[in-house]
């Protein structure tokens, strides 16, 4: 049984690291190398590597289990949480995900995230625009967390926090744009 097992082992092919973090991450992280040529190479090793895969992320489930099993575009990590909840594969994790992230916890001090409740008090952090437009994705899967789970104050707290965080990236792009374009319009 053993031989076999090894035998089959060595038949399978090899990812490259690029490969791997597309099925990890959903994207390449910056690897290089070659990637997939189409959907059904992808699928092919997802299949062929599922296992290895599934093993090397604990519970959490890799960006190719998205894609290929659930037929969803791979979400950020506190998406597939609640993906995964939906799904009732994670039903017993959700104090875990709660405790791991004050964000998606109904239990978080009322200061959490007090410094960009306004453009005001974003614009003195000084942080850079991609920093603020993760912030932004972040906290509104968040926003949908705690709607999910039914906690209309911390909803509003993050409807909010996302309306100054956009208000402030707007505002970011009009100085970012060229004075030619501003005297265009």
């Amino acid at each position: 049984m053993k031989l076999f097992a090894r035998r089959r082992h060595e038949r399978q092919s090899k990812l490259s690291n690029r490969q791997l973090a597309l099925l990890l991450y959903g994207e390449s992280m910056g690897q290089s190398g070659r990637g997939f040529t189409n959907l059904a190479e992808e699928e092919a090793s997802w299949t062929e590597h599922r296992e290895e895969l599934l093993a090397s992320t604990g519970f959490a489930r890799p960006a190719g289990y998205f894609r290929h099993e659930l037929c969803a575009d791979t979400p950020q990590w506190i998406a597939a949480a609640e993906k995964l909840f939906r799904s009732g594969l994670f039903a017993d994790r959700i104090d875990w995900i709660e405790r791991m992230s004050i964000t998606m916890s109904g239990d978080q001090d009322p200061d959490v995230h007090s410094d960009f409740e306004t453009p005001e008090s974003i614009l003195a952090l000084n942080l850079p625009y991609p920093d603020l437009e993760a912030l932004l994705r972040e906290l509104g899967h968040a926003q949908a967390w705690h709607a999910f789970r039914g906690r209309p104050a911390l909803v509003e707290k993050y409807s909010r926090i996302g309306a100054a965080l956009r208000q402030v990236l707007r505002e970011s792009l009009i100085l970012l744009k060229p004075k030619e374009s501003l005297n265009a319009n």
